[in-house]
């Protein structure tokens, strides 16, 4: 697959795209996959329970680094691998500039799907470009609460709400991303999928981490921790329970991988469950739905990529009941040529400036494995 307008091919969201040594088969042999046509793969099951136990395998299997998002053979991979290291070995020697400029941007552009995809905080949170001038501000539903906001250095600040708006600093997200000389003579992985993800480390990682501890923050203001051994039916309907209780429905449950296992071994959570049969839905991290509630994961994710710590659980309203992500200025990529400090090495600095608020507290349950 390659980027409409480009030679260059797309990397992939999750897990790199390659087979791993372990030799996944591919999607198209594999009996746990039926293709839907279009390149699009939905999981094979005989009934609800199997299709939970089959993404309860899948998760296991990724989160162990067991598999990749392999939908080609072993020796499809490496040739994909080779033709993609010579794009950037390519766009490294071009003295223009220009085609390194542009793979820059294609990568950036990568890390922005991805991002708007898997990213927790443009998935919890309502997202909203600021205009050319326009400040930054969100304005506030109940003002008896409190807010929380991430400050210049990606700190997290509590602000009692007493006015109309709330006025979150802005920060950047920036990331460098190097490729020195060495890395072009003959790399034995896929240079190009490995930067992409160094960029998401460095950008949707970063934002989901801030998200994550403004949420920490916020929870037990109104509402009780909730602390349980096994993830069960009770432990969720209390969590549930507490934001909706404050008037705001409670639409999503963002889980760590391990508690899909007390899911799928629990007969009620398994009759409630509403699952998503799709594969890429699932490596989106986008489970299906629990008491009317998304589930949400960042199980697929590389390791380095994932942002909660085994056993924690939130349960939040809406975004526009929840906070808002404000983007002042979108991640933008400049080429940048490290010869100029004596080192033979390229890369890209892309840099966004944001800012994160949680506004509503009441909207936010945590729950967590003792």
């Amino acid at each position: 697959m390659v980027l409409a307008g480009t030679d260059v091919p797309a990397v992939e969201g999750t897990l790199g795209g390659q087979v791993t040594a372990a030799g996944t088969p591919s999607f198209s042999s594999s009996p746990l996959f039926a293709s839907q046509g279009n390149g699009h793969f939905e999981i094979n099951a005989s009934s609800k329970k199997d299709l939970m136990g089959q993404i309860g395998f899948l998760l296991n299997q990724y989160g162990n680094g067991k598999i990749a998002n392999a939908r080609t053979s072993q020796k499809e991979a490496a040739l994909q691998v080779a033709e993609r290291n010579q794009i950037v070995a390519d766009a490294f020697r071009d003295r223009s500039g220009e085609d390194f400029q542009l793979l820059g941007e294609v990568v950036t552009d990568q890390i922005i799907e991805t991002s708007e995809r898997q990213g927790f905080a443009r998935t919890l949170l309502g997202v909203r470009p600021l205009g050319k001038g326009e400040d930054a501000k969100v304005p506030v539903r109940k003002r008896d609460a409190m807010a929380f906001m991430a400050t210049v250095d990606s700190k997290v600040t509590a602000q009692e709400i007493r006015q109309a708006y709330l006025y979150p600093p802005l920060f950047s997200i920036d990331a460098y991303i190097v490729i020195e000389e060495g890395d072009i003579q003959g790399a034995p992985f896929d240079l190009l999928d490995a930067k992409y993800q160094d960029g998401l480390i460095a950008m949707m990682v970063r934002e989901d981490r801030i998200l994550r501890d403004l949420m920490l923050a916020a929870a037990p203001l109104f509402n009780d921790r909730v602390f349980f051994g096994n993830f069960n039916p009770a432990s969720l309907a209390q969590m549930q329970n507490q934001v909706s209780s404050w008037g705001a429905p409670a639409a999503n449950l963002l889980i760590a991988y391990d508690l899909w296992q007390d899911i799928i071994s629990n007969n009620d959570f398994v009759n409630w469950f509403d699952p998503v049969h799709q594969h890429e839905l699932i490596l989106e991290g986008r489970l299906g739905t629990l008491l009317g509630m998304q589930v949400l994961t960042d199980g697929f994710r590389y390791e380095q990529l994932r942002v909660l710590e085994q056993g924690e659980a939130f349960v939040t309203a809406p975004p526009g009941n929840l906070g808002m992500l404000l983007e002042q200025t979108p991640p933008e990529a400049k080429a940048i040529d490290l010869a100029v400090i004596g080192q033979a090495a390229r890369g890209w600095f892309i840099h966004s400036g944001e800012g994160m608020v949680v506004g509503n507290a009441r909207a936010i349950c945590f729950g967590q494995r003792v």
